[in-house]
């Protein structure tokens, strides 16, 4: 379906559809992320490649780049996004089926090749995704519009993560064989519903990206955002968010289940639902403060709440398990700031304009080159880190120090890092907003 073939929708509908879509966008998301680790373990992968696992999203980002060169040049940009989802989420059926398609002793490479081959898919359509919806939401709406989206995405995650522990621990009860079984129930169950998301998108209009016709060079397209000082501080900051974040979430459910010896109920409630319902709280709190402070403001003030982000998990031990908790909640409260805030930072660079030839994928591609180079580096080190301390713990004032808490730690010194970028920014999203709204308002009556 070419962009003229779509019928007129008004900016409501677009709204509403997009809502919609991501709800079945987060049950994937929801079952993936809290699965997958307990998938590899349940096929018992070596610490070493629960690290490789966490650099998978981020060294397929690399597919980016010639992806958004493609799109500027050639256009295509709606069909590109819509079918790079949905063979990302269609791959996750075959990930499901690794115990069934692989030896045993091939789990590893089975897992490692799906995964790898579903995020190479979703990172294609990451660039011609973004650009399009920057152009579907108005710049005026964008802060409090994500942060309802992110609301409803966090409703999810509690609901399925809660049921998805319960089962998970129902099935380790009845032994090896039924726990695989649900476990890869569960991401079949999640490729089709994340599959739903794209078909949804499928109506949508696409009426302002063109392709460029004069001969581009991939060069090109990347010689005006590497101009933009705001942007390259942005970029300074996504590389050492990354670096920071990228490897932590594997070892933060390691740590929950081998450590503090936490049922999966207990470790999916403390890393999906919980959490979920802190940032919950979060989302309609900050969503506001983009659209009245701004981004660099808003990053700056959450940035400091974050540094502690992983190394409150320390706190956690069964005799100090929900007390430690709440001070993880603290920082999870924080995140939807950090979130929202540089999503709409990207969101105002990538929009299409009206009267200039903004290569809007191409600030998309850039920083997923950037997260693909420090999210590989991160997942790496975290597995590096692992593989080298696996054996390594000792006690401070009663609590337990392993790998996973150097590792928390590490990361909180990265935070720091990242949030000096931010200092150099320029913060015009506010000034820009009323001349953006008013061009994106043109775009949709016309």
């Amino acid at each position: 379906m070419t962009p003229d073939e779509s019928p007129p929708m008004r900016l409501s509908q677009i709204l509403v559809r997009l809502n919609v879509a991501a709800g079945f966008a987060a049950v994937f998301t929801a079952i993936t992320a809290t699965v997958l680790t307990r998938f590899g373990q349940t096929m018992a992968l070596p610490p070493f490649v629960f690290g490789l696992l966490a650099a998978l999203p981020y060294a397929t980002a690399l597919a980016q780049i010639p992806a958004s060169f493609a799109v500027e040049r050639f256009g295509g940009r709606k069909r590109v996004a819509i079918f790079g989802i949905i063979i990302h989420r269609a791959l996750w059926l075959a990930v499901a089926a690794v115990p069934w398609l692989f030896p045993r002793a091939w789990w590893w490479f089975g897992l490692i090749l799906f995964v790898g081959l579903s995020y190479t898919s979703a990172h294609i359509g990451t660039p011609a995704t973004t650009s399009w919806a920057a152009d579907l939401v108005p710049a005026r709406l964008r802060g409090r519009y994500y942060a309802l989206r992110g609301q409803l995405v966090r409703v999810v995650n509690i609901l399925l993560g809660l049921g998805i522990g319960w089962a998970m621990d129902r099935a380790q009860a009845a032994g090896f064989q039924t726990l695989l079984l649900v476990l890869s129930a569960m991401l079949a169950v999640a490729a089709l519903a994340g599959m739903v998301d794209s078909l949804l998108c499928a109506k949508l209009p696409d009426r302002w990206h063109r392709p460029r016709a004069d001969g581009l060079r991939l060069r090109d397209i990347f010689l005006v955002p590497l101009a933009n000082r705001t942007f390259l501080c942005f970029l300074g900051y996504t590389a050492f968010i990354t670096l920071a974040t990228g490897y932590i979430g594997p070892f933060v459910w390691l740590f929950l289940i081998d450590v503090v010896k936490t049922t999966n109920l207990e470790a999916t409630f403390m890393t999906m639902g919980g959490t979920a319902l802190a940032s919950l709280l979060g989302m309609r709190y900050w969503g506001r403060k983009v659209d009245e402070w701004g981004t660099r403001r808003t990053m700056l003030l959450a940035g400091v709440l974050i540094i502690n982000g992983a190394s409150t998990w320390v706190f956690i031990t069964q005799e100090t398990k929900w007390l430690g908790y709440s001070i993880v909640l603290f920082s999870s409260f924080a995140w939807p700031a950090m979130e929202l805030a540089a999503g709409n930072l990207l969101y105002a660079f990538s929009e299409s304009r009206k009267n200039d030839a903004n290569p809007g994928t191409a600030y998309v591609a850039l920083t997923s080159a950037v997260v693909a180079i420090f999210g590989t580096l991160s997942g790496l080190f975290g597995g590096w880190i692992a593989q080298l301390l696996q054996h390594w713990h000792t006690t401070i004032a009663g609590f337990p120090i392993t790998f996973h808490v150097v590792l928390f730690f590490i990361s909180a010194g990265l935070r720091i890092i990242a949030l000096l970028f931010v200092l150099g920014m320029r913060d015009d999203r506010r000034h820009r907003s009323t001349r953006t709204s008013a061009q994106s308002m043109e775009r949709m009556a016309g």
